[in-house]
């Protein structure tokens, strides 16, 4: 099936839980509940400023949204 195990102290395992650890942290400090505003004909999502800064964003910036489902959208910087 393609399926692959490692040894728990091996050196590749140790490697795959810090990378799961740090993605784990860094995505879950991103964890926002936002009310969404209307402008005219388009929703608006406010992105708080800290959040604005940590990650270099500005109106110029260019997004791309993915609708996955009814409930899950993920904006990436393009």
């Amino acid at each position: 099936c393609g399926e692959k195990y490692y040894d728990a102290d091996s050196e590749q395992q140790k490697h795959i839980d810090e990378i799961t650890h740090r993605l784990h942290t860094h995505y879950k400090s991103l964890h926002l509940r936002r009310k969404l505003s209307r402008s005219g004909d388009s929703l608006l999502l406010r992105i708080p400023r800290d959040v604005e800064r940590e990650y270099g964003l500005n109106e110029n910036i260019e997004v791309e949204i993915s609708a996955y489902d009814k409930k899950k959208i993920i904006i990436e910087v393009v």
